[in-house]
């Protein structure tokens, strides 16, 4: 099965796309902190890998994504190659009796001449005939070295200690990516490592995973928000934006950030402060043009940030994406994800 074995040279991604995007955030990104980077390049590893899974079925997608990108970020591999897909997918416990269907429609999205089952089947039957002479050979292998290690005067933990220590250091020193000079390696391994963890938790194709829903000390935004003398601490506001962020799965800290950026927060002070509290995110132009109630605007606000993001393309940051269709200033973008780290650094103190 020649054709198969092409998917060798098939590339998903190497070292040099990952150099690439790192080099893309950093150029067009230069005042976000290192927790929003890292969302970015994540969510863009991720969906490099899963645009490349069309045909899989969602059973096996997930688990396949989340094995490729850690062989690539954790366990420094080269690169990803089509045939990874299929390894993974051949490695996986509890497959389905479908799964060479699966799997055989896959192929025959990524090669010209398409195959059929039963040769996927013979195909997969020779792998593991080679596999498993090469086992044997190297368990007869393994039985030769015995004796020595027997009658070697060190003790057997202590070696077995000695392998893994060494193999950490290795670990280690080489997991960083071979970055250009311009960028700095001083958190590389911990940042791969972040990276893995973001990673792993983000199962949603369009939102990067800082901008989806999650619990926030809800005390300390508060605290915050009266800092800025603003009404929307007070009810209905406060509680309405974060049952809206919930039910659309949004970060709340985006919601409230858009307010700062369109009605700075809602101070009281302002005399139309409960007008504007009725619209603070200027859906559909301004407060003024449509005056509304919060569970409303807080909704509409919501639904345009979601339905944008689902036409985003690769490596583009969400608030750039966003700007185009929330408001016609194309420096939006720059005062609310400010907004944004200056809130999340907060509340995460």
């Amino acid at each position: 099965m020649k054709d198969i074995e092409k998917l060798r040279e098939e590339k998903i991604l190497d070292k040099q796309d990952i150099i690439s995007i790192r080099n893309y955030i950093k150029n067009t990104r230069k005042n976000i902190d290192e927790k929003h980077s890292m969302s970015i390049f994540s969510d863009s590893v991720y969906r490099i890998v899963d645009n490349n899974l069309d045909g899989i079925s969602e059973k096996y997608r997930e688990s396949i994504k989340v094995q490729l990108v850690k062989d690539m970020i954790i366990n420094n591999k080269e690169g990803l190659v089509k045939y990874d897909v299929i390894d993974k997918m051949l490695s996986m416990d509890n497959k389905e009796d479908n799964y060479i269907e699966t799997l055989t429609n896959w192929i025959n999205k990524n090669l010209d001449n398409k195959i059929t089952s039963n040769e996927l089947k013979n195909y997969i039957f020779q792998q593991n005939s080679i596999k498993e002479t090469k086992m044997e050979n190297q368990n007869n292998k393994s039985k030769d070295i015995e004796p020595i290690l027997e009658n070697n005067s060190l003790n057997k933990k202590f070696i077995a200690t000695s392998i893994l220590s060494l193999l950490l250091i290795i670990f280690i020193t080489k997991s960083n990516f071979p970055l250009k000079k311009d960028i700095d390696q001083s958190n590389i391994t911990s940042v791969t490592l972040s990276t893995l963890k973001v990673v792993v938790q983000n199962t949603h194709k369009d939102i990067p995973d800082f901008f989806m829903y999650k619990d926030i000390d809800k005390n300390k935004l508060k605290e915050y928000l009266n800092s800025r003398d603003s009404i929307l601490t007070d009810e209905p506001y406060f509680s309405t934006i974060i049952e809206t962020s919930k039910k659309y799965n949004l970060n709340p800290i985006i919601l409230f950030s858009i307010t700062g950026q369109e009605q700075s927060f809602v101070p009281r002070d302002n005399k139309y402060g409960k007008e504007i509290a009725n619209n603070p995110f200027n859906v559909f132009g301004s407060w003024i043009k449509y005056n509304t109630n919060i569970k409303d605007s807080s909704e509409i606000a919501a639904k345009t940030i979601t339905n944008s993001l689902k036409e985003r393309p690769l490596f583009m940051d969400p608030f750039i994406w966003i700007n185009r269709r929330y408001a016609e200033d194309d420096k939006w973008w720059i005062g609310v994800s400010k907004i944004y780290s200056h809130i999340e650094n907060i509340i995460s103190d």
